[in-house]
């Protein structure tokens, strides 16, 4: 369960009327995935500034943690 407030509800449903997304599943998600993708790439754009050369491992695990941060910050309650 997502708790928004219903102006945000009514900006979501006039995404759907307009095409842009077939429900607000589909609208949550993909809000979901963008930010994962926006806080991977700030935390990558971090750990370069910190590091010269980065070993891939530690890139994954960054990646991993930031996902991990933006589940608990959008699904917990």
């Amino acid at each position: 369960m997502v708790r928004l407030p219903k102006t945000e509800f009514e900006f979501i449903d006039h995404t759907i009327e307009d095409g842009y997304y077939a429900d607000r599943d589909e609208f949550i998600r993909a809000a979901v995935r963008l930010l994962i993708h926006d806080v991977s790439k700030r935390k990558l754009s971090e750990a370069k500034r910190n590091v010269k050369k980065i070993p891939h491992d530690e890139l994954l695990q960054t990646v991993k943690e930031s996902r991990k941060e933006v589940y608990q910050q959008v699904w917990d309650d």
